[in-house]
């Protein structure tokens, strides 16, 4: 007899914890890790480049910039964004909100834009919404910054959204 099957046969096996009980508990285990992953992925995403792609994607036809202080996603909840300034494209803060919240959670954006053609998005909450313009012989400051949306084609998705603005003002220059 070979020397490798005598080893085999002269150990006593060893006790086997059943491979299925294993395996199982490795998918729950993996399941759940999944799960709890999809689950924390906004509050994860904000503290990333992707906290600003939604504001960014918003203000894409206009002549400036954003950015957001802060952000917090749900699947299921409100969706708000903290000290959000719009600049115009010489770099001078044009409109400054304190806290913006939007009804709606990321499912329901993600259904109301994958699934209507007309998507109602809710009520769009401003607080402390400070905007800033100078007045000027050939437009000023908001009329430079809106000017591309003036040539914007028509057609496309248009969501419909309620705006409330609590503590807001104006301050023309």
């Amino acid at each position: 007899m070979a020397w490798w099957r005598r080893k085999q046969e002269e150990e006593p096996a060893e006790p086997q914890v059943q491979p299925r009980v294993r395996r199982t508990f490795r998918r729950l285990l993996a399941f759940g890790l999944l799960v709890a992953g999809v689950a924390c992925a906004p509050q994860v995403a904000v503290f990333t480049r992707l906290r600003e792609r939604p504001l960014e994607a918003i203000v894409s036809r206009l002549d400036g910039t954003v950015a957001s202080g802060s952000a917090s996603w749900s699947w299921l909840g409100p969706v708000e964004y903290r000290n959000i300034v719009v600049r115009g494209r010489d770099g001078v803060a044009v409109l400054a909100i304190e806290k913006a919240t939007l009804d709606s959670g990321l499912l329901q954006l993600a259904r109301e834009f994958g699934l209507a053609t007309q998507p109602q998005l809710g009520r769009l909450r401003l607080s402390g919404a400070e905007l800033v313009s100078t007045v000027e012989p050939g437009g000023g400051t908001i009329e430079r910054l809106l000017a591309p949306w003036a040539t914007r084609p028509a057609g496309g998705v248009r969501p419909e959204l309620t705006i409330e603005i609590v503590d807001g003002g104006v301050m023309l220059i």
